[in-house]
This record gives C-alpha cells, structure tokens and sequence, in this order.
C-alpha cells in the first residue's frame, strides 16, 4: 500500500481497527463508543476500499461503523448488519470483533423486542465468555465490553452489567496505560457505575430489602470516590450528586429541603430534566410519615414525570408507583388492595429478573463448558508442535467431509529433504524450531478451504477438495516453493530448507489408496531430486 493510498483511508479514519499493527497510524484507534468520526456513506466507502487494497481489519472496522450508523437511524435494519458483521469476523477469525457482533445483534434483539431471550442469552453468553481471552486487541475488547454492559443494563441484569464496566475499565488501563484519557473512558466507566448501583437500589427498595440497597450504597461510595479524582465534564459530576442523593434518600438519609434545592435546579436546566422524576420520588420518600399528602402528590408528579418522558419501564418509574400504593395505604391508615397488588407485582417483577439473571448466568456457564470441551477437542485433534491437525484430527476432518457429501479429494504428501543432517548439525530443540516455522509458513500457502496436517516427523499431508490432479500439483508446488524460499538467521544463517511431495486424487472413500500412491509419488519425486543433485 502506498502512502498516499494510507493517507486516503486514514481520512476516513473507521471508530476502530482491530490488530495492532506497526504500520498504521494511531488515529484509527478511536472511541469506543463515542460519537462516529463519519458518515454511512463514508464508511461504506471505506469498505469497498479496504476490500481493493485486501485490507480485511480496515474492511471489518469500516463495517463496524456502518453498523452503528444503522442501529442508530432503525435499530431493527441493524440485526442483519449486525450479522454480516458476525461472519466476516468468523471468516477471517477475528474472535474480538466476534464478541462486539454478538453483543451488538443481543443488543439490537433487546431493544427491538425482536427474537428469542434463548438467542439473546446464547449470544450475550458467546460474547462474554470470548471477552475472557487474555489475548486480543484492547480496543475491541473494551467496546465489545461497553456493549454487552449496556445490553446486561436494558434487562436490568445489574449484577452482569456492573462485572462487563469493571472488565471495560481493566481494557481502558491496558489501552492507556499512562491514564492520559483524552477520550474520558475512565469518567465514563465511573458514571456509568454510580447509575447501575442507583438502578439496582431503586430495584431493591421495592422489595424492601434494606441491607441490599445499603450495599448498594457503599458500593456507589466507591464509585463515586473514583469519579472524583478523574477529569471529566462538570455536567457528569452534577449527575453523580443527583444520583448520590437519590441513594442517600433510599438509605433513609438526606434531606427535603437539599432534594428540593435539586429539583429546582432541574427544573431549570434540559441538560439535567432526566431527573425530574427520580428527585420528585425522593421527595415523596423524605416526606413519608411526616407529610403524608404532600409524599402522595411528589410521588403522583414521580408517575407523571416518568410517563411524560416515556420512562415507564425503568426502576424509578416502578418504585414510584410502589411507593405512591404504600402512601394511599398510609393515609388510609390500612393495608389497602393496591398495597397489596402493589407489593405483589414488585415481588413477581424481582422474581422474574432473577430467573432471567439465572438463566444469562448459566448460559455463560454452559458456553465455558463448551468452550473447555472444543478446547480439550482441538487440543486432542492438534500436533503440539506445530499447531497444524494430526491424523486424529485429520480422520475427523475426512469423516465430515464424507458426511457432507464430499467426493473428490485431492491429497499432497510433502516431506522435508534430508531432514535428519538438521537434527545431526544443530540439534533436536532446533530442528523443532525449524519444523514450527516450515509449518507456518506452508499454512501461510494454503486456502482456508484446505486442510494442511502433521503426520508425524517432518511429513506434512494437504488435502484439497474437489481440485484435479493438475490444480493440486500447482499448489503443491507453490507451497514447497515459498519454503525453499525462506530465509534464516543467526546461528542457522545460509540454511536451505526444501520439500517434495506427490500427488493423488481420487474419491474420499479411498483415502487409504490415495494416500499410498501419493507416498508413491512423493518418493519417486525424491529419487529424482537425489540423482539431479
């Protein structure tokens, strides 16, 4: 690629590239989930671009971008989107973007009301486990965190959202590792989780579990601590007081004459009109047991306020509705019907979270374990050394070819030339070594539609579907030809490495024949080297 190729691209600079790569400019390596830097169109753009110049981790980020683009203007368009984004990324084994596809189709499926809950716990469950790998790019992982804690925060899974912004936060250090921050990550996260512990706070007091919203409390302690020693807008810090004072007044503290201070601050400023209706509850809780009609009416202007603003699932709206049930009953001066239907729904609404929180838990739980099984598999179908199949994984590889359907097959056997003088000359742990990067190199050379695996020793065997015997030995010979063309260094510098191979091909079902007449091939083909030499 050129430079002024890069310079364009960079021009359109995507939100995120995943891949460090020492080449590329850091101004890829944007928000996480902060405002686009472009249009759709430019995205779109940038994708076909990425694809002309084969630069697949451009191409996936620019679809990434054309993704949020979608999701904001009509989020039910942006489930597809969010799909082909999934299988480019399988495609191309990016497991990063992977997570960040899940998680955004689970969030799309979520806020649509669109799918299963099965489909959007299997792929909440996917994206989570996938975000556990110690290795991968930060910026992916911390976006795709971002997401996932957002998706967790809509099904009002609190205790799963407050766990996906500690591992977001545990990303930014590794990113920004000198906490510059000029993006506001860190104050995000720390606003962020002064919200959940509030949410979940106002999800308890329904219950009227007490010790859990006093946790609660000096959990939102913690965070609010955090956010006071991190650079970030006055607006946020104003937003934490509110929700500080908000969780003072569920703990029984606080006061009416500081709530109303808020409130008519509030009432002043659209930037902070969101609060209407959580402070209006907190009045009505400060003023319960001493002004009974003055609580009914704050915790009436709560429902009011909520409705107005079309925030009628949200736990503020539904503590205000309990609580204005247990002032009627107050002023009734007996426990009333609504009080009691009241406490019922707040205890079904508690009850139906958990179950939907056990069954997220455990299908991250039974992800692990499939992910623990696949890997126990792969490592079971794997040579050690060199990562390549062995024959174990080479039989199942055949047998689900012949499952379906697969007839044709062409089969390269390669072997290296004269071996064992690497062996004598520099030893076993070097001609280890050497057999590691023979192998990546000739996986380097072969479609991810091929099969390339270790026999053993330093025999290699590829198996090509549906190729004749013309095509194959193309293959074969631009394999060997990339290995005969390496170069090594230091101690084994001026070191010639080269392969033979023979080819056969035949039906699947007669593996064993064709692997007999390539062996066949593949030593004629040595005879001949050894009498040219």
């Amino acid at each position: 690629m050129s430079a002024t190729e890069l310079s364009s691209l960079e021009a359109q600079a995507p939100v995120l590239v995943t891949g460090p790569s020492a080449d590329r400019s850091a101004s890829w390596r944007r928000a996480f989930e902060c405002e686009l830097p472009g249009t759709r169109q430019e995205f779109e753009e940038t994708m076909a671009r990425a694809e002309a110049l084969d630069w697949p981790e451009v191409g996936r980020a620019a679809l990434y971008g054309v993704l949020r683009h979608v999701a904001e203007s009509s989020p039910g368009d942006g489930i597809p989107v969010a799909g082909s984004l999934l299988e480019v990324a399988q495609r191309d084994g990016d497991l990063d973007m992977v997570a960040l596809a899940l998680a955004w189709r689970a969030w799309l499926g979520t806020v649509r009301a669109e799918g299963s809950r099965a489909l959007v716990d299997e792929d909440l469950a996917r994206a989570v486990v996938l975000l556990e790998r110690r290795d991968g790019d930060p910026v992916v992982k911390a976006t795709a965190h971002f997401r996932v804690a957002f998706c967790m925060w809509e099904r009002k899974l609190w205790e799963l959202t407050d766990a996906q912004l500690e591992a977001a936060e545990l990303m930014v250090d590794e990113v920004d590792p000198l906490r510059r921050d000029p993006l506001l990550h860190r104050a995000a996260i720390a606003l962020d989780r002064v919200m959940v512990d509030l949410d979940w706070a106002l999800t308890l007091r329904q219950v009227e579990d007490r010790p859990g919203v006093l946790e609660r409390r000096d959990a939102q302690e913690a965070h609010v601590r955090a956010a006071a020693a991190l650079d970030m807008p006055e607006l946020w810090r104003e937003h934490i007081a509110v929700a500080r004072l908000v969780m003072e007044v569920l703990c029984d503290g606080g006061s009416r004459s500081e709530v109303a201070a808020h409130l008519a601050r509030v009432s002043e400023s659209e930037e902070l009109a969101e609060w209407a209706p959580a402070l209006h509850l907190a009045l009505a809780l400060c003023a319960a047991g001493t002004a009974p009609a003055e609580a009914a009416e704050a915790a009436e202007r709560a429902v009011v306020a909520a409705e107005a603003a079309g925030d009628t699932t949200s736990p503020t709206y539904l503590l205000a509705l309990y609580q204005a049930a247990v002032l009627e009953a107050e002023v009734a001066g007996r426990t009333t019907a609504g009080l009691r239907s009241a406490e019922a729904l707040a205890r079904q609404r508690e009850l139906d979270r958990r179950a939907v929180l056990a069954g997220q838990v455990a299908a991250i739980g039974a992800q692990r374990l499939r992910g623990e099984r696949d890997l126990f598999v792969r490592q079971a179908h794997s040579d050690p050394l060199t990562g390549l199949a062995n024959r174990r994984g080479l039989q199942a590889h055949l047998s689900a070819l012949a499952a379906s359907g697969v007839g044709g097959v062409a089969l390269v056997l390669f072997d290296m030339d004269s071996f064992k003088s690497v062996n004598d000359r520099y030893g076993h742990l070097t001609g280890d070594r050497v057999l590691q990067r023979v192998s990546e190199v000739m996986s380097a050379n072969v479609r991810s539609e091929d099969f390339l695996a270790r026999l053993g020793g330093d025999e290699f065997l590829l198996l090509l579907r549906h190729a004749d015997h013309e095509v194959a030995s193309r293959r074969a010979e631009a394999v060997a030809a990339s290995v005969g063309g390496m170069e090594w260094h230091g101690a084994l510098e001026g070191l010639r490495v080269s392969l033979s191979y023979g080819v056969a091909v035949g039906d699947i079902s007669g593996v064993l024949e064709l692997t007999h007449e390539a062996d066949t091939a593949l030593y004629r083909a040595k005879f001949a080297r050894r009498a040219t030499a």
